[in-house]
């Protein structure tokens, strides 16, 4: 006679569901820093109109100071919402440059109605890496290079995050929390006139960070094993939340590390009736980790500036819709904003509109 016996094996696995959430790092980056920018489609990285486009190519507050030779401070506070954060986007940067160098300091709040919080902190240290070059006759052929280095603390927290289950075996629950801090780091160049009239700038964003993160609470997955038999065997899955703060740490990924490439053609640009600027900026998203699709983002704008009082802006972008927590693809939006800036010196005020946001800056230069 065959033998038959009973058993019971247990195994707990505890699963984060983080990854079914919206991307708190790279859907950030697309909210408003300068309303200048959004306006162009957030073609900025070798177009600096303000100090806040220091947050998007840290060179570029250098590369500000250097374009308003007669200005060596510079304050810029705005408001912006967007179908994200709901409540309110808020930034201000204060920076100072010389002959020598710049720093700058900024800050990105950023807030939801139901609880989402970022806030943002960053350190901008920029300067010029390579003079301009000259020709025989002694004229310069090629401007000067600028370098620039961000220093970013992030701090992320949901306190009533709404935790859905990736099965049905569990209700979702209003309860949960979430926390990360991050310290991140992005290094930008910019170059004038690498070509008459062109200018060229190139970012790393995320070139390294690190990140803690504290969730509460966790779904437990126990796996129950019953014999029934030498041959045969009875398996199911008991899902539970484990509420305790489960802690974690580590390196940024490779993914989160993007590289973008910028132009702006300057059309008129020595006149004092008219300009036109023309950016375009094309970011490569997860080429730093073979195991992802690369995501390539497109960003163009046109701005047209009367005698240096008044702006007009358009900007086009095709550009990454809600990105999920542990992506491998991103959809693709396309996105339209427009806006317009009034100079009365020494203050500018800026403002810009999309289907789905609107947000206004205020820049003081001294």
């Amino acid at each position: 006679m065959k033998q038959t016996y009973t058993g019971l094996l247990i195994i707990s696995l505890i699963i984060s569901v983080i990854a079914s959430e919206l991307d708190p790092l790279l859907q950030t980056k697309h909210c408003m820093n300068s309303a200048a920018v959004k306006a162009l489609g957030d073609a900025t990285i070798a177009n600096p109109d303000d100090i806040l486009c220091g947050l998007h190519n840290p060179a570029l507050v250098y590369g500000y100071f250097s374009q308003k030779k007669t200005s060596k401070l510079s304050i810029v506070s705005g408001y912006s919402r967007d179908s994200l954060f709901d409540k309110h986007v808020i930034p201000f940067g204060i920076a100072y440059g010389n002959g020598e160098g710049a720093i700058g300091g900024f800050y990105r709040g950023l807030v939801t109605e139901s609880g989402m919080q970022q806030h943002e902190a960053v350190i901008n240290l920029s300067g010029m890496l390579a003079a301009p070059l000259t020709d025989e006759t002694g004229l310069e052929a090629m401007g000067q290079v600028d370098f620039g280095v961000n220093i970013r603390y992030i701090g992320y927290n949901w306190k009533s995050r709404m935790l859905v289950p990736p099965d049905t075996t569990l209700k979702p629950i209003s309860n949960a929390s979430i926390y990360q801090k991050r310290l991140l780091f992005d290094i930008g160049l910019f170059q004038r006139d690498v070509s008459p009239n062109l200018d060229f700038a190139l970012t790393l964003r995320n070139v390294f960070g690190f990140v803690w993160q504290v969730e509460n609470p966790v779904i437990k997955d126990t796996v129950v094993i019953t014999g029934i038999n030498a041959a045969d065997t009875l398996r199911d899955t008991l899902s539970g939340y484990l509420y305790h703060d489960a802690k974690s740490k580590g390196w940024i990924k490779n993914e989160y590390r993007a590289l973008t490439i910028g132009i702006v053609y300057h059309v008129n640009e020595n006149s004092q009736s008219w300009q036109l600027h023309l950016p375009v900026d094309f970011e490569i998203l997860g080429m730093f980790n073979k195991k992802v699709k690369n995501q390539y983002i497109f960003r163009g704008g046109l701005e047209a500036t009367i005698r240096d009082n008044f702006s007009v802006r358009f900007g086009y972008s095709r550009a990454p819709g809600p990105i999920q927590s542990g992506w491998k693809e991103i959809k693709k939006m396309n996105v339209f904003t427009g806006g317009a800036g009034l100079s009365i010196n020494p203050f500018t005020l800026d403002f810009f509109l999309s289907d789905e946001a609107f947000g206004t800056t205020l820049r003081f230069d001294l």
